[in-house]
């Protein structure tokens, strides 16, 4: 909780930063707070009380990476292209992830959490390397609190707002929730990354296939059979026992989720390019930050009532199955969101009387 309020606390200052120092400046700041994130994350072994320090410095590294990332995407990415590009970063992202669950479950298994952090530092270390050779771009111009305002009332700002909290509802879940379920459920740090990197691997051939289709076929069809599929994967890895239905569960999950992310992402770039760009990233970034800490909320109050397990993926099955009321309308929000929300509320009622 401390974490995600950090991260919306400094996504202004973060974009102000930008402004002066530039992108190059705000992500090697977002490394060497990351360096002090882990650093501090390996002394808690010791002082448990540096986890509360550590929480705040990892909220405060995300914007100031996170914001720079973006907003370069959608400048130098091509428009027409969005969702596949989307798709080619994913596929290098997750050829990274899909060694990470399984390499991090052996060393903790053989030498212990403090040598995964010591691992951890080299990495950043060298990822500020390439930094060196980042080109340079122009200075954005730093968003003003009024001109958020004013886009948060919009029908278009409502619009995105709405969807960026149901994408972390469900991509927060998948974060926290699902990794404690699979331990719980298998109950060994080998498995649990076995399962994480056979997954991913599933899911990684789709994440070619996902953005081809969404540039050809239309983001509105793949978003919505994706965003509906990744709500019925949620509904059934709940009730998932055992290491091999939890790896299969896992994997159709995985493979379904690809096509949300990418044409909803693809769609998100698309939209900062046509203008705003900046300003509309960093109004991007405070949602899915606040949306973050209103969904840990959530689960901290499922956990302090206690209830069963299955339970802690509804905000997954909320987020991923709101995505699917909204896809094919993210050009005209007003009126035909409304009227099909609705009709859904009113067949529910029917159904229930």
């Amino acid at each position: 909780i401390l974490n995600s309020l950090a991260s919306l606390l400094a996504d202004l200052p973060a974009a102000h930063f930008i402004a002066r120092k530039g992108f190059t400046h705000s992500m090697s700041l977002a490394g060497g707070l990351l360096f002090i994130y882990i650093t501090l994350l390996l002394l808690a072994g010791s002082n448990p009380m540096l986890l509360i320090p550590a929480a705040l410095v990892g909220g405060f590294c995300t914007a100031p990476y996170w914001l720079p990332y973006h907003t370069l995407f959608s400048v130098d990415g091509k428009k027409d292209a969005f969702a596949r590009e989307v798709g080619w970063v994913g596929i290098i992202s997750q050829l990274c992830a899909a060694a990470g669950p399984l390499i991090g479950g052996l060393v903790i298994s053989f030498w212990g959490f403090s040598a995964l952090y010591f691992v951890s530092l080299i990495l950043v270390f060298l990822s500020l390397i390439t930094l060196l050779f980042f080109p340079d771009h122009p200075k954005p111009e730093a968003p003003k609190v009024s001109d958020l305002c004013c886009y948060a009332k919009s029908d278009d700002g409502r619009k995105w707002f709405l969807t960026f909290w149901l994408a972390i509802f469900e991509q927060d879940t998948l974060a926290i929730v699902w990794p404690v379920f699979v331990f719980a459920a298998v109950g060994s740090y080998e498995t649990v990354g076995g399962i994480a990197s056979a997954s991913l691997l599933v899911s990684l051939i789709l994440l070619f296939v996902s953005g081809q289709l969404a540039d050809r076929l239309g983001r509105n069809r793949i978003l919505k059979y994706g965003s509906l599929g990744t709500a019925i994967s949620w509904l059934i890895l709940g009730s998932a026992r055992g290491g091999g239905a939890i790896f299969g569960f896992s994997a159709l999950l995985k493979s379904a989720r690809t096509f949300l992310s990418v044409p909803l992402d693809a769609y998100t770039y698309e939209r900062a390019s046509k203008g705003w760009a900046f300003k509309f990233l960093t109004f991007r970034e405070m949602a899915l930050h606040s949306g973050s800490f209103i969904l840990l909320l959530i689960l901290l109050i499922i956990w302090k009532l206690d209830f069963p397990p299955a339970v802690y993926f509804f905000p997954a099955i909320f987020g991923s199955f709101g995505i699917f009321l909204l896809s094919g309308h993210f050009g005209d929000f007003g009126e035909k969101l409304g009227e099909r929300l609705r009709r859904f509320i009113s067949r529910v009622r029917s159904i229930s009387d």
